[in-house]
């Protein structure tokens, strides 16, 4: 495909383009420009090991200036319940995930952290502020929504029982061997998660990143 047909499919698509292709294909621009910022020996993977992520030596096991990379096309202000956040979150601390062989866990979005947030200033804080910011957030959502959560109709409160289900894992990832939750080693892991977490807001949207 020549250069003048390729840039004629990509005005097509920023034009035409449904949101989740057209942040499919963001999620491409963002994945070109980090390939400019690659070291000798580093290799970029994009929908292999998340949205983006750069490995050392192109080897998925060591964990050396690895970075896992979750890109986000939203226009609304991004805060500590948001769904981006949440789902982020939830993904990273699934079991087939291995987050410990990343350095850093990178949130790049096109929102805006604003200054009522109460993730502002969250690449400068500690591990256990980010903990208490997430733990004491979620663990307020499910005690104020608990009898919505209770509710056995399937048909009713859909998106509060599936936040729920969502803030119940990042809280309570670690399990026993008999099933009940290992409050200690889930407070540890979820440490460990939150410390490799960087958020990179007000990113250019999809317009501004293609021109550019």
């Amino acid at each position: 495909m020549q250069q003048s047909q390729v840039s004629s499919l990509i005005t097509a698509l920023r034009s035409d383009a449904s949101p989740q292709i057209k942040g499919f294909l963001y999620q491409f621009v963002v994945a070109l420009d980090y390939c400019f910022k690659l070291s000798p020996g580093q290799s970029l993977y994009i929908e292999k090991y998340g949205d983006v992520a750069i490995k050392e030596d192109g080897t998925y096991d060591e964990a050396t200036g690895a970075l896992s990379i979750e890109v986000k096309m939203y226009a609304d202000d991004l805060d500590v319940r948001h769904q981006n956040l949440l789902n982020t979150l939830f993904n990273w601390l699934e079991d087939d995930f291995n987050f410990e062989s990343y350095s850093r866990l990178i949130i790049y979005t096109t929102q805006q952290i604003t200054g009522k947030s109460m993730l502002k200033g969250w690449n400068d804080k500690k591990p256990e502020d980010k903990v208490k910011i997430i733990t004491d957030s979620y663990s307020d959502y499910l005690d104020k929504h608990k009898s919505k959560i209770a509710d056995t109709d399937p048909t009713k409160h859909k998106i509060i029982k599936s936040n729920a289900k969502q803030m119940t894992r990042v809280l309570a990832s670690v399990r026993k061997a008999d099933g009940s939750v290992d409050g200690e080693a889930s407070k540890k892991r979820l440490t460990d998660l939150l410390e490799r977490v960087r958020i990179i807001d007000s990113c250019k949207d999809f317009d501004q990143a293609y021109r550019e």
